[in-house]
């Protein structure tokens, strides 16, 4: 069986992740505590104690979601587990590659925590917003969203994707896409229209630091967001990474690029279960598992013993 790990992006972090894991592997205690130091506050109190607020911030969420996607890959490694691809959606890319070796966990982080930053700033100095848009064929509101002056963010399944942009476009491409018949739009309760045109002088600044790291070759093929395609060049990683910043997330690309590779196993890891459901809607036969407890992990390390 080919077996792929998957990491969850921002949205996906609540209060109390991770915290029976804290308390069952050290490995994992010991990311948190590495976290901690890299940036210079107590984000291990934050993801077990909140408050939800704090916790949801861009700069806090990134740097939690690194630390618990990652810590939950060493868990699962250092048990024996081995992948056969390797995929991040958006956020959670910076946890493959460290998976597969071509960015030190150090590294990734000092690059997350300038990448919050950047982005909650950018935020700031421009407000946008995003919306799910679900029921509706992704060209149909590819059209909508030109119209109006918003940006395709993620391509999570065929009748799931989810847009971004200054907030009157977003709000006139949902109106748009409610008119053309969609079953459900939401908007996404988030602090910046990332994904879009309006993160590209973010994507600029991050890309100063990211290009003064050396990036090795991957240990696990990584499936990377912008193209939806396996790439193995870790100066084009680079640039791949940067360009993420301000481009669409091509996760059903992605995934379907794995499944024709063969994989019929997928491991989530992170929070929750928002990728496990989406393996769901793009493949009823590939299998999902979920770790985010510590029941999770354990039934992982017995299906791949």
């Amino acid at each position: 069986m080919k077996r792929a790990a998957l990491f969850s992006g921002q949205g996906s972090q609540y209060v109390g992740m991770g915290k029976t894991l804290y308390e069952t592997y050290p490995e994992f205690k010991e990311l948190c505590h590495k976290a901690d130091a890299i940036l210079g506050r107590d984000l291990t109190s934050m993801m077990f104690e909140g408050p939800e607020e704090l916790l949801r911030s861009t700069e806090n969420a990134q740097a939690a979601l690194l630390t618990m996607d990652y810590g939950i890959a060493r868990i699962l490694t250092d048990n024996g587990v081995t992948f056969d691809f390797a995929a991040g959606h958006s956020l959670g890319e910076y946890a493959a590659l460290a998976l597969a070796g071509v960015l030190r966990f150090d590294d990734a982080m000092a690059i997350v925590k300038e990448r919050g930053d950047l982005m909650s700033r950018a935020g700031e100095m421009e407000p946008g917003t995003m919306a799910a848009v679900i029921g509706m064929d992704f060209k149909a509101v590819e059209e909508i969203c030109r119209k109006n002056g918003a940006d395709m963010a993620n391509f999570n399944s065929a009748e799931q994707v989810v847009i971004s942009g200054r907030i009157s476009a977003v709000e006139k491409s949902m109106k748009a896409c409610q008119d053309a018949g969609a079953k459900r739009v939401l908007p996404l309760n988030v602090s910046g229209a990332f994904h879009s045109r309006l993160m590209a002088e973010s994507g600029e600044k991050l890309g100063t630091l990211i290009r003064s790291f050396t990036f090795q070759n991957p240990r696990v093929p990584v499936v990377m967001n912008v193209t939806g395609e396996r790439e193995d060049d870790p100066e084009k990683m680079k640039e791949l990474l940067i360009a993420q910043v301000s481009s669409p997330v091509k996760w059903m690309h992605s995934m379907e690029y794995m499944l024709n590779q063969g994989v019929t196993h997928f491991v989530e890891c992170g929070p929750k279960n928002v990728l496990s459901g989406l393996v769901r809607r793009i493949s009823k036969e590939a299998l999902s598992l979920t770790t985010d407890t510590t029941s999770g992990i354990e039934k992982v390390l017995e299906v791949f013993s």
